[in-house]
């Protein structure tokens, strides 16, 4: 539950109704439904963080699986955690991905995908010898990529942290993509639906 109401779904504007009626059955989308000029760009943020960037998802994963551990969000680790087993992360490196920064069972990539994460959790910029790093092994797009997704999850967090939302009983299961030939998606994200 969460410390708010959910807005009651006759209230709702209608374009923010068919966006639930479409999306994924998680709590934080109901929250969001409170703020309705904002929660379509949300849904579209996350949709693009998620599905349409150019970032290996593994390397993007480990780094917000780490971020949500060291602010403590259980709701978001556990739904990014679903999205995880979708791309392809082990249940034993989901593990190493809360671990974090000194985990032994990461290569030194994702080691320091961790530790982005981790460093961008407690401040607002990551240390000059990460920064040096994903400069020079990443593309700038999709170290930008990187930094907005770890930016957007941890605005996320503060969402969820603040209203108390929690995790869906039972789980939902967020690790199968989205078809990209779908219909009813297309017209979502180029603003038809």
């Amino acid at each position: 539950m969460t410390n708010i109401p959910y807005p009651d779904a006759e209230d709702l504007d209608p374009r923010v109704a068919h966006m639930i009626e479409v999306s994924p059955k998680i709590n934080i989308i109901q929250v969001m439904a409170h703020a309705p000029g904002n929660a379509e760009s949300v849904l579209r943020l996350s949709d693009s963080v998620l599905n349409r960037g150019s970032l290996d998802p593994v390397t993007r994963q480990i780094a917000l699986i780490r971020m949500c551990t060291v602010v403590g969000s259980e709701y978001e680790r556990i739904l990014l955690e679903s999205v995880s087993r979708g791309v392809g992360l082990s249940e034993e490196m989901i593990l190493a991905a809360r671990e974090g920064s000194t985990s032994t069972a990461l290569s030194e990539h994702h080691r320091m995908a961790a530790k982005m994460g981790e460093e961008l959790a407690a401040g607002p910029r990551p240390s000059p010898e990460t920064f040096a790093y994903f400069r020079k092994t990443l593309p700038i797009r999709e170290l930008v990529e990187l930094v907005q997704a770890i930016g957007f999850y941890l605005m996320q967090t503060r969402l969820i942290e603040t209203f108390e939302i929690s995790p869906e009983e039972p789980a939902v299961d967020l690790s199968q993509r989205p078809d990209p030939n779908n219909e009813a998606l297309k017209a979502w994200r180029e603003g038809r639906a």
